[in-house]
């Protein structure tokens, strides 16, 4: 189930994906949402990196999900 959000941000950060919607040709949700996907497996990279989650933790906090 999906939640609707209402996030502020500054006018850089804004335009930013302003402009990569534009050259995308998708929609500001979409891009935000895309955006918070790689923030979670780039979170989720530097702390296994880091030795601060395990292998399986890191794939939780990446969005991905195990079965066992």
């Amino acid at each position: 189930m999906s939640k609707t959000m209402s996030v502020r941000m500054d006018r850089e950060n804004y335009d930013f994906l302003h402009e990569i919607t534009k050259e995308e040709g998708g929609d500001l949700s979409k891009a935000v949402r895309d955006m918070v996907t790689r923030g979670r497996i780039l979170l989720a990279v530097e702390r296994y990196k880091k030795g601060e989650a395990s292998l399986s933790r890191a794939a939780e906090l990446a969005g991905f999900r195990s079965d066992s």
